[in-house]
């Protein structure tokens, strides 16, 4: 039995210091975990992954960077970046780039590419094709509805200086930019997919030509295979396995009922899933399997974005009742389980940006029915509080690629409702996460995302944690966070921008750090990301499956 719980010892939001000293290719120790064998690894055999969500349908291509779990659980093994973030050490290091260094003031980043790198379509890796890729990231394409992705901030244009060497410049400093290069939505596909039209790529994930360790045989809405390519050499340089991989073959099938995800690992149906709930942890470990949780290192905490244009939501007092009015410890010991952390910001702990607002967060009722008291929302015949004629009840949606969500969100919603204010769930309607993200309708939308391009296009930009409201106050904020080189100012600016956000005005609600919960069977050595991806490449089997 293996239970892990491991940290990027780094800043989270990437820092510039001493990652131009970053180059060698030295490999490190293996750190993939599994009880059998004598820890050698064995090549063949497959895998069935069940995954939480099934990927047929749109978002397979470059324009729209893989921006869900369920498919960059897929798209990392077949799409390479220019680094590689060390869950293990928290350091930036090789990958498709031997060096890679940042001027004094931010502006601009040098690369030197691996030479011999090939996409699977046999054209080769080259600073022109990279040049090619952060400027769809970075620009988008208008004519082919591609928009772009806010992970860039600042970015201007990426120089080609040789086959193998560029300089990517930007119109500001960007201390978050190397950080970036590391992440699935920086991944660098051939020319052909850059071209492919994005109505096409979007469904046609065969489309996608990476230059990753694994490719795609086939997709049916039931599955996803992806077969092993030969001649692979180019694994991140902490990489245990650095040729082909192990595994030849890895199916993916969406198992989208949570309670059936243990069964399906202890049975032997699948050798790995996704999102196993809190309550079923225990059960799983007792039946013989391996339980892994990864905090993210890559991503936002859990958190609740409460939408300030919404009528129910729009005096900040009433964000603030919301902010103070439930238990988070008691959340932890009673739902969630003391393999989970309290976060005490938007950020998770392991970030070096995060704030610690645990005594502004604290557990205060007395306090929250003062301030909806004062919001003059006041208790109706039921319980409810009422205003103007309307009752105080709250939709709560969101996405459901962490499951712990939405047992989380009826733990709220009890104590809450000892305030007078009601909460509709609606968690566990995946349909629903498409509505919840985009209308201003739904006061709460609950979710975690990623953090290469920092806090301000995570919380109002369409597609991350979106409060849906202007921007334009917490602009100057977001800024000083971007372009401050020096750590520890950029560190008390990053808390400056999270207290406006958590304290000041409340629109972000933390709940818990980022962990996605895996069961593995007995046999299977692997290890994640700080994205928590898996990494097939260096997954194998005892005996090889056999």
């Amino acid at each position: 039995m293996s239970n892990r719980r491991r940290r990027g010892l780094r800043a989270a939001l990437g820092v510039i210091t001493g990652i131009a000293l970053v180059g060698g290719l030295a490999a490190c120790a293996p750190s993939e975990s599994g009880p059998g064998g004598d820890g050698t690894p064995v090549a063949g055999g497959e895998i069935v992954f069940g995954d939480s969500n099934a990927v047929w349908g749109e978002g397979w291509g470059a324009g729209r960077r893989w921006g869900g779990y369920h498919f960059g659980n897929i798209v990392h093994s077949l799409v390479d970046r220019l680094t590689y973030y060390d869950y293990e050490t928290g350091e930036l290091e090789p990958w498709l780039a031997t060096e890679f260094s940042a001027n004094d003031d931010a502006t601009a980043f040098s690369f030197t590419l691996r030479e011999g790198v090939t996409f699977s379509d046999g054209t080769p890796l080259d600073a022109q094709v990279v040049a090619n890729n952060y400027d769809l990231i970075a620009f988008g394409d208008e004519s082919r509805n591609i928009a772009p992705t806010g992970f860039f901030p600042g970015y201007e244009s990426t120089e080609v200086v040789s086959e193998h060497e560029l300089i990517v410049h930007f119109a500001q400093p960007n201390a978050l930019f190397l950080f970036a290069t590391s992440g699935i939505t920086s991944g660098i596909v051939a020319q052909s997919t850059l071209d492919a039209p994005d109505a096409e790529a979007a469904v046609d994930p065969s489309l996608i030509v990476g230059s990753g360790p694994y490719v795609l045989e086939s997709q049916a809405p039931e599955e996803v295979v992806i077969v092993k390519r030969e001649g692979y050499a180019w694994a991140p340089a902490s990489s245990p396995n650095q040729g082909e991989a192990y595994l030849d073959r890895i199916t993916i099938r969406p198992i989208t009922e949570v309670g059936l995800r243990p069964g399906a690992v202890s049975s032997g149906q699948v050798q790995l899933t996704r999102g196993i709930l809190p309550a079923d942890e225990a059960g799983l470990e007792e039946a013989g399997a391996q339980l892994f949780r990864i905090v993210a290192t890559d991503l936002t905490s859990n958190v609740l974005a409460v939408r300030p244009d919404n009528p129910l939501t729009s005096d900040v007092r009433v964000r603030q009742a919301l902010q103070i009015g439930f238990d988070r410890e008691g959340l932890i010991s009673t739902i969630l389980g003391d393999d989970y952390t309290v976060s005490t910001t938007v950020l998770n702990a392991n970030a070096a940006d995060a704030a610690d607002f645990s005594e502004e967060l604290a557990y205060d009722p007395e306090r929250a029915a003062e301030l909806l008291d004062e919001a003059g929302w006041v208790p109706g015949a039921d319980g409810i509080r009422e205003k103007d004629g309307q009752k105080l009840v709250l939709i709560a949606g969101g996405s459901a690629n962490n499951p712990s969500l939405t047992p989380a969100v009826d733990y709220i919603a009890q104590q809450w409702r000892e305030l007078g204010v009601g909460v509709d769930n609606r968690f566990n309607d995946n349909s629903f996460n498409a509505v919840a993200r985009a209308e201003a309708s739904v006061p709460l939308f609950g979710s975690r995302t990623w953090i290469y391009g920092g806090l301000e296009p995570v919380f109002f930009h369409a597609g991350g944690l979106t409060t849906l409201s202007d921007p334009a106050p917490y602009q100057g904020l977001a800024a000083d966070v971007l372009t401050t080189v020096d750590d520890a100012q950029r560190i008390a600016n990053s808390e400056a921008f999270q207290r406006r956000l958590v304290v000041d005005e409340a629109v972000a609600i933390p709940l818990f750090d980022e962990v996605q919960t895996y069961g593995a069977s007995s046999d299977l050595h692997i290890s994640f990301t700080s994205a928590t991806y898996p990494n097939f490449q260096s997954a194998w089997l005892d005996g090889g499956g056999e």
